[in-house]
């Protein structure tokens, strides 16, 4: 994932600042990073309301997809908000 614009793009290769999850464990390991909060160091941003919570809902989206692929458009770069730290 990484840090593009006001957003978080969740993705491999993305511009801007990023940060890896655990691939098996995403959703572990995002609410460790979520209560440490250590993504938001990562990223260098602060996350909106809301934001975690979508981020939760991408990856297991996400992790649904790679076990049963629809048959349409990639989702890669999904956008969500965040406020940058100033």
């Amino acid at each position: 994932m990484a840090a593009v614009g006001d957003g978080l793009a969740v993705g491999r290769a993305l511009p801007g600042r990023g940060a890896w999850l655990c691939r098996t464990t995403a959703t572990g390991c995002l609410a460790s990073a979520l209560h440490r909060r250590t993504l938001e160091r990562a990223l260098r941003v602060q996350l909106a309301s809301g934001a975690s919570d979508a981020l939760r809902t991408s990856l297991v989206s996400r992790a649904r997809m790679a076990i049963h692929p629809p048959d349409g458009p990639d989702t890669e770069g999904e956008q969500m908000t965040t406020q940058g730290r100033h």
